[in-house]
């Protein structure tokens, strides 16, 4: 994570302001609005600005922030017509596996074996196919065989879109919102994970942020004064907590995260794409464990699906706001697949 300087940060309203004085009106721009750490642009004619690209990347040099192409929801097709087009506009040698439609963004994911084939073929315009469906387009690898894990992921986006939306407003609203002090300060304190091994867990605290990085257990002991985090030493309520912060999967990093959405946590948890289902594998894998050893578990599947609503992933490299005076970059850290540091 990396401390920013009070004179690089514009306030909302300046940020506002360049990105109205910097689109030119083909781009049909409706609508700015936060979406998490990013500010999407919502657009009627996303092929103008997904072709002119240096004109976000001009924008993104100005304000410092990450911008995405959203696209206006009036002029989506169905999901249904979208489906025909894909199946028309896929090359058949991609190998079209299903798409999934993220509702609360406006974006339809496509599932190929060869995912190369859409990305390096020029028949293939990502652009057009945008203007022509009114959906954002990804391209993603299929799975070789179907995960039900990646597939509660689905679900649970698509049975939240309307939270989702709602959530992803308030962590930008939280973001972005002024700075109230100007002193470029930090402190860590260790809440486990040091001169032990497990239940890793530190709260970062700036004049205007508090992160919490990791949130593990430590499985082999026996009393939980030594198997949880010492949340208490923190004197502080969950409300306080702008982020939390996953470095990898594994239960001494990510086991006692969903006793605090159990408890109110409300706010977003990052990480990247790889960590997401791995940890709600392993966090639904342990309840199964603590049953099956006559143990009550010390929370349910559902407080693991709120893990997979409120969490927002993030590649390797993107310099990322995650509050008003931090921003987040994930390094590969080389420990496990979609570990950071």
């Amino acid at each position: 994570m990396q401390k920013k300087q009070q004179q690089e940060l514009p306030d909302s309203q300046s940020i506002m302001a360049t990105i109205l004085a910097s689109i030119p009106k083909e781009a049909s721009v409706t609508k700015i609005d936060y979406e998490g750490p990013r500010i999407a642009l919502y657009t009627k004619t996303p092929r103008f600005l997904m072709e002119n690209n240096t004109i976000i990347a001009n924008l993104v040099n100005k304000i410092k922030k990450r911008i995405v192409i959203r696209i206006v929801e009036s002029i989506r097709k169905s999901e249904e017509e979208t489906r025909k087009i894909l199946n028309d506009k896929v090359p058949k040698e991609a190998n079209l596996q299903g798409t999934f439609f993220d509702t609360a963004i406006g974006e339809v994911s496509i599932e190929v074996k060869r995912p190369w084939l859409c990305l390096r073929n020029p028949e293939f315009n990502h652009a057009e196919i945008s203007e022509k469906t009114g959906w954002k387009l990804r391209v993603r690898k299929a799975t070789t065989r179907p995960s039900s894990t990646i597939q509660a992921i689905k679900y649970q986006h698509r049975v939240s879109s309307s939270e989702r939306v709602k959530h992803l407003k308030q962590v930008g609203e939280q973001i972005f919102r002024p700075r109230l002090a100007q002193k470029a300060e930090v402190s860590l304190l260790t809440l486990g994970g040091f001169g032990q091994v497990g239940r890793s867990c530190m709260l970062l605290t700036t004049p205007d942020s508090k992160v919490l990085v990791d949130c593990g257990i430590n499985p082999g002991a026996r009393s939980p004064r030594e198997a949880f985090p010492r949340l208490d030493w923190a004197n502080i309520t969950l409300d306080e907590l702008d982020a939390v912060v996953i470095g990898h999967a594994h239960l001494d990093h990510t086991g006692f995260l969903p006793v605090l959405l159990k408890y109110g946590y409300k706010g977003p948890i990052y990480c990247t794409e790889p960590t997401l289902p791995m940890m709600n594998l392993i966090q639904l894998d342990a309840i199964k464990v603590a049953v099956a050893q006559g143990r009550t578990p010390m929370y349910a599947e559902r407080d693991v699906f709120q893990v997979m609503r409120q969490t927002i992933t993030i590649p390797y490299g993107a310099v990322t706001d995650i509050s008003p005076d931090i921003k987040l970059v994930l390094s590969n850290a080389g420990h496990i697949l979609g570990s950071a540091t």
